[in-house]
């Protein structure tokens, strides 16, 4: 039986949290494979020295604990477990040699629909992409659970159960594809963080500010977990919008949808 939802309240609500205590944590790679950072539009004019991964969305200038990093870290790891598990049946999966496997995950409460969504994507060696997807949506929005009934009390009814989309897994078409191969092959993701504050701080002013706040209409904090091959998983957490080719192969993978509508899961 599946449980609740995957209502990552800490690790969203944050969405600034970062598995990485330093910056710029940027994927797994030496530095001499990476271009000069001032050709990287998304990331030259971050101030690193003040880039804080766990910096506090609603606390200005203070940054999460080691028990709000721990406990959000493992939400976030849950949530990778989830899709792995539940797409461990579908009969299009990952090969052995597949060259990058993506999973994404974007909550309903920070998407302003009851509606969760979980994806995986990957790439085969042949240059195929590939999509597993899950949509969930609830009869309504979640909410907290209800207080524990007094005394010869009934128990409370349980919430709504969600209404279940069957998951789908197939080739990605091809334009969702020619996206998805664009941005895995930016050689500038060797310089994008694991993850991001809802603030990021600049080197210098744009638009007057020092610094660039997330504005999320339309888009969600997004969740992922990308395994490249030869080098070892990276958790990432980005609030929405980020201009990042990181950011878009994650976001893509979590609202992707097959070409073909295969049944699996």
């Amino acid at each position: 039986m599946r449980p609740g939802p995957i209502a990552l309240t800490t690790a969203l609500a944050m969405a600034a949290s970062g598995c990485a205590p330093t910056p710029p944590p940027g994927m797994a790679g030496q530095a001499d494979d990476r271009p000069p950072i001032a050709r990287c539009e998304g990331v030259r004019n971050i101030n690193w020295r003040r880039f804080d991964p766990w910096a506090d969305r609603f606390r200005p200038g203070e940054t999460a604990d080691s028990a709000e990093r721990a406990e959000a870290t493992g939400q976030r790891q849950a949530a990778m477990d989830t899709i792995r598990n539940q797409a461990a049946a579908a009969p299009h999966r990952p090969s052995a040699e597949a060259v990058i496997v993506i999973r994404a995950f974007v909550g309903p409460r920070h998407h302003h629909t009851p509606t969760e969504y979980l994806g995986m994507t990957w790439r085969e060696p042949d240059g195929q992409w590939w999509v597993w997807s899950r949509w969930l949506e609830w009869g309504e929005p979640l909410r907290p659970p209800p207080p524990p009934p007094l005394p010869g009390e009934p128990p409370a009814p349980p919430q709504v159960e969600e209404v279940r989309f069957p998951p789908l897994s197939g080739r990605l078409a091809a334009e969702a594809a020619a996206r998805m191969e664009a941005a895995w092959a930016d050689p500038c993701r060797a310089w994008e963080p694991d993850s991001a504050p809802w603030a990021i701080p600049l080197t210098r002013p744009d638009a007057g500010s020092r610094a660039r706040e997330r504005v999320c209409p339309g888009s969600a904090p997004v969740i992922a977990e990308i395994t490249e091959a030869g080098r070892p998983p990276r958790l990432i957490s980005y609030p929405c919008n980020m201009a990042f080719s990181t950011d878009r192969l994650v976001t893509m993978t979590a609202f992707a949808r097959p070409e073909i509508a295969e049944p699996g899961g």
